[in-house]
Parts: C-alpha cells; structure tokens; sequence
C-alpha cells in the first residue's frame, strides 16, 4: 500500500498526474501502466517540477538541478521542456501539465497526488526492473567485453590496393 504524503516531501517516491505516474526509485515514467520513453534530463525536469508542484520553478533553478556541473543555455532548457510537452501531450485534448511564465521559468499545474511506495506496494517493484536504468547494462557489458579483448594492430594496406579501379 503506499502512502499519501505532501508533494515537497523527499520520502515522496512517486507522482502521479492524469493518466501518467513517475516513479523516483525507479527512474521510471508510466502512462496507464506502460512505461514512456523519455530522456534523463527530461525526467530529472519533469520531477523537479512535480516537487515543486504548484509553485513557479525559475529558469536558473531548473538549469541548477538538472545541470549541476554543466553550463547551459536557456534554449537547451526550452528544447528539453518541449520534448517532455510532446511526450505528455500537454496542450492535447484539454490536457495541461506545465506552463510557462515568460522571463521566469515553469509552473507545473496539473493536480499531483505524491506518494511513499512500501514494499508490499506491486508499483515499487514490477517484475523485470531492478531499480537500475535498464539500458545501461548492456552498454557496459559490451563496453567491458571490447576491454578484455586483446588488441590487434595489422599494417596499413599500400595505396594501390585501396584504389577502386584495380
């Protein structure tokens, strides 16, 4: 069972809005139960703001957040937003997530319900995740095995041999 806590609550481990629920722990965006596929940073934007729900989030402060070591543009910012817009289809169908104040940043405006995943609760753990970003894994397994293999250097082949017309 999960618990319903106050959206500005670190304990909070999940969102959810409309059709679509966020998932903290698990790095995870769902909509009627099926993950969406979204980037990183659009996520780490997309939770900050539900964090922040109900209150303006500057533009600087989302940069901070979600850049920390990084300096970026604010069209950055603008493109990752409207990506996320795309993916919620915010503005379809008389869907309204996050709206924009002109010179001062975001607002999430959707009604947001956070709450505490338990252990008991099947959202905190559905069968195949392991709270990891799955994608990684095969990248540095493959990254590892390209490691372990010995290199082979062979000496570059003659300039006639390259030519196309031989």
């Amino acid at each position: 069972m999960a618990d319903t806590h106050s959206i500005g609550d670190p304990a909070a481990t999940c969102f959810s809005f409309g059709p679509f629920r966020l998932s903290r722990t698990q790095r995870l965006l769902t909509e009627c139960g099926k993950p969406v596929r979204i980037g990183s940073r659009a996520f780490d934007i997309l939770l900050v703001l539900l964090e922040r729900h109900g209150q303006l989030v500057s533009r600087q402060e989302l940069m901070a957040r979600v850049w920390p070591t990084t300096l970026v543009a604010p069209t950055t910012l603008a493109v990752h937003i409207s990506g996320l817009r795309r993916k919620l289809r915010d503005g379809r169908n008389g869907n309204r997530y996050v709206l924009a104040i002109p010179g001062r940043g975001y607002w999430f405006v959707a009604p947001v319900t956070a709450e505490v995943a338990t252990a008991a609760d099947p959202a905190a753990n559905p069968p195949g995740r392991t709270g990891r970003n799955v994608r990684e894994a095969p990248f540095r397994s493959r990254v590892g095995s390209i490691l372990d293999q010995p290199l082979t250097l062979s000496p570059p082949r003659s300039r006639s041999s390259r030519s196309k017309y031989n």
